[in-house]
């Protein structure tokens, strides 16, 4: 069950999914996590108007942000490069995903501040624009990973540049 608390008011508490989020996280002492809300674990929908710069307030997922590997140098993080960029490229007008900062505690145990965050998938997609049949790819260092839809129009730029 996951409790939101604003200025000491209880929010919202829901039943919900959780893992560990991102490859680093696993090894390292302070996690990030991700949130499901599916039927499966209690509510489809968390309900909430969580980011005050969208009008969006239903999410299928949450990312529970640590900011581990947010450096430079990725020696250590300091939290601020990537939501720093997702402010940039928001005034761009570009889609990005919506942020807020939190203290993470589990089962009463201080864990750290947190940006809590959308998760870039197919619900972002379709809660944001409307659409629900695009080509969804992510990029990782080995190169683009196809997550929703195809890689075929991704491919036919590929060979037209």
């Amino acid at each position: 069950q996951v409790q939101y608390f604003k200025e000491e008011n209880l929010e919202f508490s829901i039943d919900c999914g959780i893992r560990i989020q991102g490859r680093n996280s696993v090894v390292l002492p302070k996690k990030s996590f991700r949130l499901f809300f599916d039927n499966d674990y209690g509510e489809k929908w968390l309900e909430y108007p969580m980011f005050e710069d969208t009008d969006v307030d239903r999410f299928r997922n949450l990312v529970l942000r640590g900011g581990y590997d947010d450096d430079v140098t990725q020696d250590e993080g300091t939290m601020l490069r990537d939501p720093f960029s997702n402010r940039h490229f928001q005034e761009t007008g570009g889609l990005n995903s919506h942020g807020n900062w939190a203290i993470l505690t589990i089962n009463g145990d201080f864990w750290g501040i947190y940006e809590v965050r959308e998760s870039i998938n197919d619900h972002f997609v379709e809660s944001h624009t409307g659409y629900d049949d695009f080509d969804l790819i992510r990029f990782k260092t080995s190169g683009p990973e196809l997550k929703e839809g195809t890689m075929d129009d991704w491919e036919a730029m590929q060979t037209f540049l």
